[in-house]
């Protein structure tokens, strides 16, 4: 299981791909990527059938470098999402 492609169903970085570093249990994960590594529950994952040649715990480096040459997106786990800026009104709305 380890190197296998996922994707992060639930919580705020759903629908980012990552890759399953370690196995800790029967139910939980390691998962780094173009995500914050971290212990995930194999319920909040969708396994993709693609698996890239990683060591058991490798550093975030090379599980970034193994992306890119599986060819898939690599972005900033903290990477921000622009969020729309409403125009603030005094509560007696317009005039």
């Amino acid at each position: 299981m380890i190197g296998r492609v996922i994707v992060k169903l639930s919580g705020k970085e759903a629908g980012r791909y990552g890759i399953i570093v370690d196995q800790l249990n029967e139910n939980y994960v390691l998962i780094d990527g173009n995500l914050k590594r971290r212990r995930s529950n194999l319920i909040h994952l969708e396994l993709t059938e693609q698996v890239l040649d990683i060591k058991k715990g490798a550093p975030t480096s090379e599980v970034r470098e193994a992306m890119k040459k599986a060819r898939l997106k690599v972005t900033s786990p903290r990477a921000k999402v622009e969020k729309e800026v409403k125009e603030k009104t005094n509560g007696k709305g317009k005039k």
